[in-house]
């Protein structure tokens, strides 16, 4: 595997930073390359030797997240518990970043965070195919909206849990849910 130009790692960092103080500033959409040049201190330059669109540079800051989710895919020796765990620390590490993002109002950052969290929801579900075909949609869609609301709202309102009891009650929450429907 190449290494990456420790001066583009740095760069794109420097973008990326840039890109979410600007989305908790004006949203989104209204953000220009020039304004994220302007605030990372970066020429248009070293923009475009980096990145083709903004759109890349959120790309970029959800790419970075998901390592994390291939730690916890299934397959992977980690119970529910440990799994929620995972993922909710690395939300921890990056909350703000993250606010950002659920807090924009564009559609573009709506779908991409909607897609990232279908992903890290999907490796913490807990019926994943242990249940028959309906009921298993059914479940997995509510699993799905209760970890996204749960980690939504930790996210916007600073909730007091830290991620590690917050993964632990949900896990007990999840465990409950699972014992009454099999």
């Amino acid at each position: 595997m190449a290494h990456e130009n420790p001066s583009s790692v740095r760069s794109k960092k420097m973008l990326t930073e840039a890109l979410l103080a600007l989305m908790r500033e004006e949203g989104y959409e209204s953000i220009t390359i020039t304004q994220l040049c302007g605030r990372s201190g970066l020429s248009r330059s070293a923009f475009y030797s980096n990145f083709k669109t903004k759109e890349d540079v959120l790309g970029h800051y959800l790419d970075a997240l998901r390592p994390v989710l291939r730690d916890v895919m299934p397959g992977t020796r980690m119970d529910l518990e440990e799994k929620l765990r995972h993922c909710f620390c690395a939300v921890e590490e990056d909350k703000s970043g993250l606010r950002a993002l659920l807090d924009d109002r564009s559609l573009y950052v709506k779908a991409a965070v909607a897609d990232f969290m279908a992903e890290a929801i999907h490796v913490t579900n807990p019926f994943a195919g242990s249940l028959p075909g309906e009921v298993n949609g059914i479940m997995e869609a509510a699993v799905s909206g209760a970890v996204a609301g749960v980690l939504a709202y930790w996210v916007r309102n600073d909730f007091t849990p830290d991620a590690v009891a917050l993964a632990h009650v949900f896990s007990k929450v999840l465990a409950g849910a699972e014992h009454m429907v099999m």
